[in-house]
């Protein structure tokens, strides 16, 4: 969980590689949230 939030931090640069991509950033953003969501079912299972 630590990972992605480092990820997605202003100061990233996998964010700022995204972020160049106008219509792949929001996908990659989306894909993150998704990883995440399953990885807080699977903590809180």
């Amino acid at each position: 969980m630590r990972a992605l939030d480092r990820i997605v931090q202003e100061d990233s640069e996998w964010r700022e590689l995204w972020e160049e991509s106008e219509e792949l950033y929001p996908l990659a953003l989306a894909s993150l949230r998704s990883i995440r969501a399953t990885l807080e079912q699977a903590i809180n299972r």
